[in-house]
């Protein structure tokens, strides 16, 4: 795992994944910010909702976008800007643990590094910490359960702002 200062969607990262909710919602933090660059994930998000007849948290949807994939990974059922945390730790477990196998499977010369906001700890109001604790369950996980290269290279990149 690596914790850069800059910004997620100016990165090099050919994947990258955020935090959503399973109310069809991206008008804060870094879900406002994909759906502005990257339209398509903002729809295959509500095609994907409007589709299932069932809770999504803990699973994802990909966009294919011009120079990376984006996974909007279901990591809330609700939303609010109240401080109460809406991201579940479970989910965030569950719908990472996927993309991570989904990534070291796509047999492609991108690296298998999935950049990542610090998903669940802002608006979500998880802690750093125990999101920290799950990113490093999963990377070992990976590595150890799963014999390829792309599997022992497989690793989370976590942008945080500066300010």
């Amino acid at each position: 795992m690596k914790i850069t200062k800059g910004d997620l969607l100016n990165s090099d990262c050919y994947y990258i994944a955020h935090g959503v909710n399973c109310q069809g919602k991206m008008n804060s933090g870094i879900a406002k910010a994909i759906r502005q660059k990257y339209p398509n994930a903002y729809n295959a998000y509500i095609e994907f909702l409007n589709q299932t007849c069932i809770s999504p948290l803990g699973d994802y949807v990909a966009s294919i976008e011009d120079d990376r994939i984006v996974f909007n990974a279901f990591t809330q059922e609700f939303y609010g800007y109240n401080g109460k945390q809406y991201a579940s730790y479970e989910a965030i477990a569950s719908s990472l643990s996927k993309i991570a196998l989904k990534i070291i499977s796509h047999i492609t010369n991108h690296d298998p590094i999935l950049g990542i906001p610090w998903i669940g700890c802002g608006l979500g109001g998880c802690k750093k910490e125990e999101v920290e604790m799950i990113l490093h369950k999963i990377e070992d996980k990976i590595h150890t359960s799963y014999d390829s290269d792309r599997a022992r290279k497989f690793q989370f990149h976590i942008f945080e702002l500066d300010g």
